[in-house]
């Protein structure tokens, strides 16, 4: 049985069920959710403020650091990064890790919001106007997250994750962008008799993807993400 919030987070994306691998999310990702991809080269943190800059986007991105990918989202929509120069099976993963961003740490919170305080509630959310008093309140009372999503892209000059808000969310958004491209039930399932590259070729995963996720299997307590790993594997 899967985590509530896993299957909530499946629930909220919208994102039809295929049974075909390997999955290739890039239609699927680009025609149910309001994301933009961009892919550019030898992506990093100063290739994405360089992007944005130019179309005269506000952005906290800060930093010189190589990416496999990277999500800005904002009012209900995002734009995902993928540095064009990885491995198809990189890039895979990338916008599935990044897309899992989107619903886990945009798209799930406003749908929380919005649930309990109704449309009224999407100018906070928007970052057009501060929530009332009453709104606050009520928003404490219920845990409700009100406001613009939370930045969690920050870390250190070195890349290394620096608060636990950051690393659970790179943990969910791994979790969720394996359920997107190699559902637990269907790997699991192979897994026992399969060899590890048979199975990276299957669900067109990086094979260091799918040795982490039969640890994952065997040890549900990880602490490194998939994003790091594949950044130390270049």
């Amino acid at each position: 049985m899967s985590a509530k919030w896993l299957d909530d987070a499946l629930s909220v994306s919208g994102l039809p069920v295929s049974g075909e691998f390997p999955r290739d999310l890039k239609q699927t990702i680009l025609l149910y959710m309001p994301l933009t991809l961009v892919e550019l080269p030898r992506l990093s943190t100063a290739t994405i403020r360089s992007w944005l800059s130019k179309r005269n986007v506000p952005t906290q991105v800060r930093g010189t650091r190589r990416l496999h990918g990277a999500l800005v989202a904002h009012a209900g929509a995002g734009v995902v990064f993928i540095d064009s120069d990885d491995d198809p099976q990189e890039r895979r993963f990338s916008l599935a890790h990044e897309a899992a961003h989107f619903i886990q740490d945009h798209m799930v919170p406003r749908a929380v919001a919005i649930r309990a305080f109704g449309q009224q509630i999407r100018p906070v959310l928007d970052g057009r106007r501060a929530p009332s008093r009453d709104e606050s309140l009520s928003a404490v009372l219920r845990r409700v997250p009100l406001g613009p999503q939370v930045h969690l892209m920050t870390r250190s000059e070195t890349g290394s994750i620096v608060t636990w808000a950051v690393e659970e969310s790179e943990q969910r958004a791994d979790r969720l962008a394996l359920e997107l491209l190699a559902p637990l039930h269907v790997f699991s399932s192979v897994a026992r008799t399969t060899r590890p590259e048979t199975l990276a070729k299957r669900f067109g995963l990086p094979e260091v993807v799918v040795g982490e996720y039969l640890e994952l299997i065997r040890q549900p307590r990880r602490r490194r993400s998939l994003a790091d790993t594949l950044r130390q594997a270049r």
